[in-house]
């Protein structure tokens, strides 16, 4: 038996064309399999199929297999570009190891979107191999490529594995070697907004932590104001210890956000988030002064106070912060704080609508359908409630009561 596999292997290798081959019966099993499934005979057409079966017998250096892998290459078939690529590396095309063919296999089909190509080219430039010469660039292109084709977590497995990290990550994220004009905090600064621009977020605050170790202050901010609370923790508190390097504009944020924190999650700091806002809200931070609001309003650490929730409702609403123009419309509506002006609070309602304020709409509802402050619109009204809706809950259940006595609702 084993005389007679080996004059079979034999024989299939030598033949003129697919159709001697097919012919004088030389073909093994598994590729008249192939055969079939390339063209249809009694199955229905499977190209891929066809390839994988044709790229098991061409690795045992079967010549029929091989010339159509070729064939398909030839004709722009990437998966078997690919195979062929492959069986070049391997040494298993027609008894010789031809690298370089290989390479330019692979890049062919890398071009046309081949993930697989794509991080085998980034490798071998990254390692040298295949007898080309080390390419931290044209790794580094490559691997990107298969990063945005989707193959996040094997294009960072080669980089963090088979590198030095810095070496190829300086190559990735900057597209050169050195960087003569930035240095320290910065330069990983730099590198950080570009990992993040390409999808990288977890590279992104890995280098993030090296700039804001190293005192760079736009990377503290960014750490301080971009992640979850419990990562941006130490940041924020930093910031608002030192007060350097940054913006008035930047500083209230960083100072709103830690007061938030502390008056949510740290009892034992709620005099601290009290004095944070207030710092906040002396910069100008509408946050801030629509929150002292609110705990005047509440009663929250404050004694209730209607001028003081009036004050800091006005000076946010100033700034054309939707929310603070709502509680201040309706304190025109209501007369907490300030004399009754429907007007008034018709006007501020509408600024916040125009903001997209669900509960500005909610509010206007009422006075289009009594025509108060403005003229009587029941249309206007429907169309407000739906969309005031769709985010609060008692205008979702009015609507379903309204339409309920009038389905035109």
């Amino acid at each position: 038996k084993g005389k007679k596999k080996k004059a079979h292997t034999q024989n299939r290798n030598k033949f003129t064309s697919s159709s001697e081959a097919i012919g004088k019966g030389y073909l093994s099993k598994a590729e008249e399999q192939a055969y079939s499934y390339e063209k249809g005979f009694g199955v229905k057409a499977n190209t891929d199929k066809a390839l994988e079966l044709y790229f098991k017998e061409a690795k045992d250096k079967s010549d029929f297999s091989i010339r159509r892998l070729l064939w398909f290459a030839k004709q722009g078939n990437i998966e078997a570009q690919y195979l062929i690529a492959s069986l070049y590396g391997y040494g298993r095309i027609f008894g010789y190891d031809n690298k370089r063919i290989a390479i330019e296999w692979y890049t062919k089909a890398a071009v046309q979107g081949h993930i697989e190509s794509q991080l085998k080219l980034g490798s071998q430039y990254q390692h040298s191999n295949y007898g080309i010469d080390k390419n931290l660039i044209l790794s580094a292109k490559w691997y990107q490529m298969a990063l945005k084709g989707g193959e996040d977590e094997h294009a960072l497995g080669y980089m963090l594995s088979f590198v030095k990290y810095r070496e190829l990550y300086d190559a990735y994220l900057y597209g050169k070697e050195d960087q003569e004009n930035k240095s320290g905090g910065e330069l990983y600064y730099s590198k950080a907004l570009i990992a993040r621009n390409t999808g990288l977020g977890r590279t992104a605050y890995k280098l993030l932590l090296i700039a804001a170790n190293d005192g760079y202050i736009p990377a503290q901010y960014d750490l301080a104001m971009r992640y979850q609370i419990l990562d941006s923790l130490e940041w924020l508190e930093k910031i608002v210890a030192e007060k350097r390097g940054l913006s008035a504009i930047q500083l209230r944020k960083v100072m709103y956000r830690l007061g938030e924190y502390y008056r949510k999650y740290k009892h034992e700091k709620y005099a601290e988030a009290v004095k944070l806002f207030r710092q906040s809200a002396s910069l100008g931070s509408p946050e801030a002064q629509t929150k002292l609001g609110d705990m005047y309003r509440d009663g929250e650490y404050f004694r209730y106070n209607e001028t003081e929730f009036f004050k800091w409702y006005t000076k946010a609403a100033k700034q054309g912060y939707a929310e603070a123009e709502t509680k201040l419309g309706i304190c025109y509506e209501t007369g907490y704080g300030t004399d009754i002006d429907l007007k008034k609070a018709v006007a501020l309602y509408t600024k916040a609508m125009n903001a997209d304020n669900a509960h500005a709409k909610y509010r206007l509802v009422f006075l289009y359908i009594k025509g108060q402050g403005v003229k009587k619109d029941l249309e206007k009204a429907k169309k407000l409630l739906r969309e005031a809706a769709k985010e609060i809950p008692d205008a979702r259940e009015m609507l379903k009561k309204m339409h309920q006595i009038d389905n035109s609702w």
